[in-house]
């Protein structure tokens, strides 16, 4: 009888869920106006309803309505939820008047279990603010035009491999073109 209770809670305690550690979500997109997103920050799904965030290297680059930022620290006061998050370049102020933020949302919610999952465009958004809400209303905003996270770093290449494909697909378009005239 007791070889069987204990095999039972052997059982059990494999068949437990044990605690995940926090995962890096890599980063990539393409805003509106052409510039780009990169970088990557670590989420702990056990933390909460919101989770928690941490080690944020998020950056934006230049392109024809913005300038571009790098989120270094995310703030816990803006962090949305495992499906929405926001990072702003001055955290932790109440008042946002003059600041830069970005705000991912995401098509699934993260978890402690990765894999891939897609930035839902139309409301991933960066702006400057020109008021203490920032995301409300005004300012400077651009749209993303596609995103994408991954828990593996292979599945969202680096911006440089980006821009390399990118290029060699206009070189090919271009001689291509050249060579049916």
């Amino acid at each position: 009888m007791k070889r069987i209770l204990l095999t039972v809670c052997l059982c059990l305690w494999a068949a437990a869920p044990s605690s995940a550690v926090p995962l890096t979500w890599y980063v990539l997109g393409v805003w509106e106006d052409g510039g780009g997103l990169s970088g990557s920050f670590v989420y702990d799904a056990d933390i909460g309803v919101r989770g928690l965030y941490s080690d944020a290297q998020l950056l934006t680059t230049a392109g024809s309505l913005y300038a571009g930022e790098s989120y270094l620290d995310p703030s816990p006061g803006f962090l949305g939820s495992s499906v929405a998050s926001a990072f702003v370049t001055d955290g932790g102020i109440a008042d946002l008047t003059g600041s830069a933020a970005l705000g991912l949302t995401y098509m699934d919610p993260l978890t402690n279990a990765g894999g891939t999952i897609d930035l839902f465009a139309p409301d991933t958004i960066e702006a400057f603010c020109n008021n203490p809400s920032c995301f409300s209303a005004g300012g400077v905003v651009r749209r993303l035009t596609w995103g994408k996270l991954s828990t593996d770093p292979s599945a969202v290449p680096e911006p440089g491999t980006a821009a390399l494909l990118g290029i060699g697909g206009l070189a090919l378009w271009f001689s291509r073109r050249r060579e049916r005239s």
